[in-house]
């Protein structure tokens, strides 16, 4: 009896021991797998943001030409300005509000521009008055002008004006093949600072063209280039094929509305209110005015 009892003894004892061996197996492959779940790391890749100001630095202004060129203004008393009212790299973050994805061509892809074009008149000593730009205007020689301009996202833009002759001049930016991509959501004064393009003594209908396109405009760009090496005698058959350029992009325009009422500073310091004209159309656009030089 006491061998038997022995026996059973052990045999129990070696059943609680693989009992507790399954069990402490169990245990360690649970606690294995909460460890791998505890440890999985989720990576969100997320947008940034930036408020930084942007503004067309004098060195990327056009050089003087024929019928416009650039002068400074005296700089308006900041302490006495309404901060309200100055203009900023206006409200929203540069983050594109349409995103290129490999599935969509550019062309397709949404595209706003916004233009506000300001005018001033030298009126006495430092003071100015304001002069409305639109089409059929009427501008005087020394008259002012800057230009303002917005997209919804990043693409390129040309800035030219179109004399009486019918000859091209770019005024942004500086010169043919330099960089002219602008990033969306972000307000570009063009030329910078208290710097104006003012009207010199050449006179007759001027036309102000703003092209912006989701590509580069190559084939402006090479026309550009090719205009300013050439004499002036050759510059108004390069200017033509510059408009057909331009007429092909105007097919994108989707309209020309009103958008909202932007606060501008005259050379003066003093306020001025002008409408936003915005443009709406896919992959290009061209914003555009013309008025009388005399």
């Amino acid at each position: 009896m006491s061998g038997k009892r022995n026996i059973s003894i052990v045999a129990l004892g070696l059943v609680s021991v693989v009992a507790l061996s399954i069990k402490f197996d169990l245990i360690n492959k649970l606690l294995s797998i909460e460890n791998k779940v505890e440890n999985k790391v989720i990576i969100i890749n997320q947008p940034t943001q930036s408020n930084l100001s942007t503004q067309i630095s004098s060195g990327d202004t056009a050089p003087v030409k024929r019928g416009v060129e650039i002068k400074s203004v005296r700089e308006p008393d900041r302490k006495s300005a309404d901060p309200k009212s100055q203009m900023s790299a206006i409200d929203s973050p540069a983050i594109s509000s349409y995103p290129i994805e490999s599935s969509i061509s550019p062309s397709d892809i949404p595209l706003e521009l916004q233009v506000n074009i300001l005018g001033q008149r030298i009126i006495g000593n430092n003071d100015y008055e304001e002069v409305i730009i639109k089409n059929g205007s009427v501008l005087k020689n020394n008259d002012n002008f800057q230009i303002y301009v917005r997209t919804s996202r990043e693409c390129y833009i040309y800035v030219l004006i179109f004399d009486s002759e019918g000859k091209a001049g770019l005024l942004f930016p500086g010169m043919a093949g330099s960089d002219n991509k602008i990033t969306g959501n972000r307000s570009y004064q063009i030329p910078s600072g208290n710097k104006w393009f003012y009207l010199d003594e050449h006179t007759g209908t001027e036309t102000i063209y703003v092209l912006a396109d989701v590509n580069p405009m190559t084939d402006i760009g090479y026309l550009l280039g090719d205009m300013e090496r050439k004499g002036s005698s050759q510059q108004k058959e390069d200017s033509q094929r510059i408009l057909t350029q331009v007429a092909a992009l105007k097919r994108g325009v989707g309209g020309v509305t009103a958008g909202k009422t932007m606060s501008f500073r005259m050379g003066d310091g003093d306020a001025i209110n002008n409408v936003t004209q915005v443009v709406n159309g896919r992959g290009s656009l061209v914003w555009f005015v013309s008025f009388k030089h005399i």
